[in-house]
């Protein structure tokens, strides 16, 4: 009896699992919204530096919005930390949503560039052209490295798999203590890319969910250490600001503001494992949190933190300067807030002509391959059959000592023994044994 209710006990729990597979926990999801808006917060800070004074100072706002400028890092190393987390247990790529990606953000480009236009501005041709190819000119240098590394995570979770855990870890180690604490000293990441360092934090991310389980999946011990990590980089973060106003050759002294900072990536990780905990689903944070790349791409582009962002800024900060601490805040919240209702309603009018677009391009990708594999593997196996006429070669020569046979055979070879008997015995030698 009881193996029966065990048994329909698990089959609806793999029919419910089934049915909500499709939905994501929204702990993570929920992250995913917050970093994209710490990046808001960020190019809010950024712009603003044109028109604040944040030289070195013991003025405590100035401060505190230096500091917050590395939201900015801290919104993209939580996305990617997001992103890598479903990634590890993924075996192929879709080209389709690789494709998408490109569109979105070309098109989105178009649009605002068609509304400036038709707003009365005018640009020059090259300007122009780049509103048409954003990615390719790195006005929003975050999707084509994203993409980039979407398209390669196949192999990286081939390279993870073959390493073993002890490889693996070591690689973690390295990247951690030479990029983390040696960059802590100098202050930069020594020449490291945009691509590798997306590595380097997908590989940390896995090992974190392939071997460090118990952990992970511990709520009040990563509370625990978030709280630690989050204090240690807050007072990090004010010594950096105050030792360049006690002496002017120790600005940047400590960095906090890089990937791989040992008090930005741990905090985030303990971070990302507090919001995974949290497994409940929620269809309206899942939903705004699909729009969230979106709101990166309408936020920041080029046209618009070019134009309207210190419009905006050279206006308020006319009404009242002192109040500029409230005026980034008014925009950040508002390039958030107006970044996701544009990406709503871009998601549900042009992302669908995108999508089709998408999937048309990518099956005429497809065919294309698979054209080229076939061509490729045709010219394979000629090569590889092109042996077989040099072992042909054998035959001739056969054929050649056949003949040879056949010549042999048709000489008498007893008359010519006997004739060279007689030669032989009529010879000067023979004669002159004999008179002896």
């Amino acid at each position: 009896m009881q193996t029966n209710e065990l048994v329909l006990q698990n089959i609806k729990m793999h029919t419910t699992n089934s049915a909500n597979k499709k939905m994501r926990f929204s702990g993570v999801e929920l992250l995913r919204i917050i970093a994209i808006f710490l990046i808001c917060l960020c190019h809010a800070i950024q712009t603003s530096m044109n028109f604040v004074d944040y030289s070195p100072s013991l003025n405590f706002t100035k401060m505190l919005l230096q500091i917050l400028f590395v939201s900015g890092q801290i919104g993209n190393v939580l996305f990617i930390i997001c992103s890598a987390y479903f990634l590890v247990d993924s075996k192929k790529t879709k080209a389709e949503k690789a494709i998408n990606l490109l569109f979105d953000s070309t098109l989105i480009s178009i649009i605002i560039f068609t509304g400036f236009l038709i707003g009365g501005y005018s640009f020059s041709f090259e300007d122009s052209m780049r509103q048409f190819l954003p990615d390719l000119f790195e006005h929003n240098w975050f999707i084509p490295v994203y993409v980039l590394m979407y398209l390669v995570h196949p192999l990286l979770n081939i390279v993870i798999n073959k390493m073993g855990k002890k490889a693996h870890f070591t690689f973690c180690f390295v990247v951690i203590v030479f990029y983390g604490l040696v960059g802590l000293i100098l202050g930069d990441e020594m020449g490291v890319d945009k691509l590798t360092k997306f590595f380097m934090i997908y590989f940390i991310v896995a090992y974190m969910k392939l071997y460090c389980g118990d952990f992970a999946n511990d709520r009040k011990k990563n509370v625990k250490w978030f709280l630690i990590t989050f204090f240690l980089f807050w007072v990090v973060a004010f010594i950096d600001k105050l030792l360049p106003v006690w002496n002017s050759h120790l600005d940047r002294f400590i960095s906090i503001d890089y990937w791989f900072s040992p008090f930005l990536l741990p905090m985030l990780l303990f971070l990302f494992n507090i919001f995974k905990s949290f497994q409940f689903k929620n269809k309206f944070i899942n939903y705004l949190a699909s729009c969230s790349l979106f709101v990166y791409v309408i936020h920041e582009n080029i046209l618009l933190r070019s134009y309207i962002r210190p419009q905006y800024y050279e206006y308020v900060l006319g009404l009242n300067p002192d109040m500029y601490f409230w005026w980034i805040m008014l925009c950040a919240v508002g390039m958030f807030i107006g970044g996701m209702i544009l990406s709503i309603i871009y998601k549900e009018t042009f992302h669908r002509f995108t999508v089709f677009l998408s999937k048309k391009t990518a099956q005429g990708f497809y065919k294309l391959r698979d054209f080229a594999y076939k061509k490729i593997n045709k010219e394979e196996v000629l090569i590889q059959s092109a042996p077989v006429t040099i072992q042909e070669t054998p035959t001739h020569l056969e054929n050649t000592q056949e003949k040879i046979g056949d010549i042999e055979s048709s000489v008498d070879l007893e008359n010519f023994e006997k004739q060279d008997t007689a030669l032989s015995k009529n010879s000067p030698q023979d004669k002159k044994d004999e008179t002896g």
